[in-house]
């Protein structure tokens, strides 16, 4: 997935809505303001780069099977044992950690 895909699908399942507005519109919303509406990608939060918020968009999902998710997303990645994957889920990158979210969801697209 890109990385506009990847906020696009995370920001779905934490309730962002799109909306059709013109981009020179005097309403505009924005992350940050409470407002979960958008009509364009960089409104969204940068799940695959802000540890912050994907950590805020994960807290919603179920811890152990989250973790297994991450585990296993670690172990394909850097080519590991479980062990050590499990050990290396605490310094995950956002883009992992977004990763197993959308896993989790099964919203995850290989490609």
């Amino acid at each position: 997935m890109t990385p506009e895909q990847i906020r696009i699908a995370v920001a779905q399942e934490c309730g962002w809505v799109r909306v059709d507005v013109p981009p020179n519109s005097p309403w505009e919303a924005s992350p940050g303001t409470g407002n979960k509406i958008w009509w364009h990608p960089h409104q969204l939060p940068h799940y695959e780069e802000d540890l912050n918020a994907i950590n805020e968009a994960s807290s919603w999902v179920e811890d152990r099977k989250w973790s297994d998710y991450l585990m296993h997303v670690i172990q394909d990645k850097e080519r590991c044992g479980a062990v050590e994957a499990r050990y290396k889920t605490a310094k995950a990158t956002a883009l992992q950690r977004a990763e197993a979210f959308l896993r989790t969801k099964c919203k995850w697209i290989e490609g």
